[in-house]
């Protein structure tokens, strides 16, 4: 099975429920709970989340670049 067949059984399986969003504040790991996570293409392997545009994780989210989803 090669990358993008793997990404499209992941995004597959995403269920509607709660997620923990976590990103990075410097080097320390930041968590916040979301309750709406939804895929938007296969290709490439894109989801969408809202994030309160004045929240801190927006911010910490902005600065680092890097955010996951579980």
């Amino acid at each position: 099975m090669n990358a993008k067949e793997t990404t499209g059984r992941v995004l597959e399986q995403i269920p509607y429920g709660l997620y923990v969003v976590g990103s990075l504040n410097g080097t320390v790991p930041v968590t916040m709970v979301a309750n709406w996570v939804t895929q938007v293409s296969f290709s490439p392997p894109w989801v969408a989340m809202a994030v309160e545009m004045g929240s801190r994780m927006r911010e910490y989210i902005g600065r680092s670049g890097v955010f996951s989803v579980n």
